[in-house]
Order: structure tokens, then sequence, then C-alpha cells
């Protein structure tokens, strides 16, 4: 990953090598209302398509929906073989699902190759710049109905435009997203990376700062607070997809790839991730685990454990339950079964008695 420029600048940098050969354009598809919260994404994505379309020559795709699919990838890729493109640049812009589908088009394209000028990403949401900056990206089997990640080797130019950047809200206490939510899931992801690589180092309690500071802001009801808050969301989310390359899949992913687009199919991958945050705490401190890591976080409050605080920030920062997330009321044992077939079809059930309790201790609360 490179440092973070305006897409302009990195446009214009490439712009002979782009015009010697069509582009695959990916973005999100813009919002049916003008008065949309998301229309300062869909303004970031006509702005940065018409000044590509003035420049180089493109073969457009457009994805409306929560995840990509593989038939969405392969309808992708005819495109492009009609078009007689072999080798061209893959360009992602707008929100998490089209960061996922150019970041899986490109390793189609581009398989082998470690060049980073064959994939540019502008995310322009919080949850576009996960999605550009993790080593995971995520696909939806529509068969399975579950998230199958694909690790991707490959490296991309990311590009950051303030100007256009689109924030949730600090905090809300109704359906939608906030940057609560998303302090939250990525303070739960770094818990268990901090689990599965049994250390704890000055960039993970970085994070969690960062991500404790964003949620005592929301706690407090702090709207001052938002732009710094962003900031903080961004640093954390770069620095947390480093640590993650060198981590396998952690407990709350496994979970959400396994549940989410089944049973919890109206929320966003951010507020499910955020609402395992107690439940992990209370899972982990039991087994005596990330101590550094929780007095790095508890220095910061006035609760003598990690658990009660994790409990007490999320009710007052808006973190919805697992429960009330729900999608009708699947039992435990019916989790656990879609969790176990996940598992089989990852090939992977390490960490399966962490998993179940850690399910079973965020449903109960």
């Amino acid at each position: 990953m490179t440092s973070l420029q305006p897409l302009r600048t990195i446009i214009r940098t490439h712009l002979p090598a782009l015009r010697s050969s069509p582009c695959l354009l990916v973005t999100s598809s813009p919002p049916l209302d003008t008065k949309s919260p998301n229309k300062t994404t869909n303004d970031f994505v006509q702005s940065n398509t018409q000044l590509i379309a003035h420049n180089i020559r493109s073969i457009p795709v457009t994805i409306d929906a929560a995840f990509p699919t593989s038939r969405k990838v392969h309808e992708a890729l005819t495109l492009v073989q009609r078009a007689g493109v072999k080798d061209g640049l893959v360009l992602g812009i707008g929100s998490g699902p089209a960061m996922d589908l150019a970041k899986a088009l490109s390793a189609k394209l581009h398989t082998g190759s470690d060049d980073e000028n064959k994939l540019i990403l502008a995310p322009a949401t919080l949850g576009g710049m996960y999605a550009a900056s993790s080593p995971q990206t995520l696909l939806l089997d529509t068969g399975e109905e579950m998230l199958l990640p694909q690790w991707s080797k490959g490296k991309a130019s990311i590009a950051y435009d303030a100007k256009y950047f689109s924030c949730a809200p600090l905090y809300t206490f109704d359906k939608g997203l906030s940057m609560a939510h998303v302090a939250a899931a990525l303070l739960t992801i770094l818990l268990d990376v901090a689990r599965t690589i049994h250390v704890a180092n000055e960039q993970m309690k970085s994070v969690a700062k960062s991500c404790v500071t964003v949620l005592k802001a929301a706690a407090t009801k702090d709207e001052s607070f938002s732009h710094e808050a962003q900031q903080h969301l961004m640093e954390a989310i770069l620095q947390l997809s480093i640590l993650q390359s060198t981590a396998q899949e952690t407990i709350p992913q496994t979970l959400t790839n396994a549940l989410l687009p089944t049973y919890f199919p109206q929320n966003h991958v951010f507020t499910y991730l955020g609402c395992m945050l107690p439940g992990l705490c209370e899972t982990l401190e039991s087994n005596g685990i990330v101590e550094e890591i929780s007095k790095s976080i508890l220095d910061e409050t006035a609760n003598a454990d990690l658990t009660s605080w994790a409990v007490s920030i999320s009710k007052e920062a808006g973190i919805p339950s697992m429960a009330s997330l729900a999608f009708g009321t699947p039992d435990l044992k019916t989790l656990l079964d879609k969790v176990d077939a996940y598992s089989t079809l990852r090939r992977g059930n390490e960490g399966v008695y962490l998993i179940s309790e850690v399910l079973e201790r965020s449903l109960n609360r």
C-alpha cells in the first residue's frame, strides 16, 4: 500500500500508461434518493468518474449490493474480455463493496503480479477504507449464504480525498451505522488479533487508544469531536490492516462471515462486529488473554475490569446487542451449525470452543 494521495494525483502520475489501454472502472451504484446520506459518496464517485472519462478509456462496472458475488466477478471479467483487455488497470471508487469487487477482479486479471500500479482504490467511506486496506476480499457465496474471504497478496495504491469522504454520525441509537460502531468493531478485531499472535505491541496499543477515544466521545455525545473521530478511525483502520496481514482470521470475523448474510442481513459488517465487544471481552478476560491490551484500555477508564468497561461503553455509545440485530429468533445450536459449516468450507476448525463461547456470551447480553 502506498501513502494516501488524492485520486487525481495518482491518475496524473500514471496518465500515459492509463491512456495506452482501457481500465476497468468499478464504482458504487449511486443512491436513487438525492437526499440520501450517501450523497457525498455519490458526488465523490461522479466527480472522479467524470475526470477519468475525460482522460482515459474505461470499462464501467457498478455494484449496488452489500457484497460482490462470484457471478458479479464473472460478469465483469466477461466485459473485460469482450473489450480485448488482458492486463489493464483496475480502478475502484466508492464504498466497501466496490473495493472488494475491484480487488477480486484485479486478483483474476493480474495473477502473480505485485505491481501496485495495477490496482488503484479510492474509498469514500470508512467501510471502503477498511475494505481497501484489508488483506481480505469478501465475496458472498449465494448458495451457502456465507461470506467467503479471499486473502489478497497483491498491492494497491489507495487514494484518499477528504473533500468527498462520507462519514457516519459519531453515535446513533437508531438503525444505521455510526462511528462508534466502527470503533467497537475495530477494537473487537484488535483484541482477537492480540490473542492469535500472543503479543501486544505499541502499534496495537495505538489502535486500541484510537478506538477507545472515539467510543468515549460517542458515550458523552460530543458531536464536536466528529472530525477528530474520523481521523482516529482512519489511522486505526490502516494500522489494523498491517497487523492483520500477519494474523489468521479472527473469531469475530469468522462469526461475521458465517452468520451475517443469513441471520443478520440488514446490518452493516461494522455494526455486527461491534456488538460482539462485550462477549469477546468476557471470553478473553475469563481465559486470562490480552492482559496488556486490557491494561492500556483500562488506564483510560474507571472500571475495574475489561468486561465491565465493554458493557458500559457499548450501552452508552449506542452499540446494539447481538440479540436485537437478529433476523428472526435463531437458537444457539442453529447458529453454531452454520459456523461449523463455514469452518468446513474454510478447512479450519481452530478455536471452536472459543468461537462458541464468544457467540453464546454475545447473544446473552
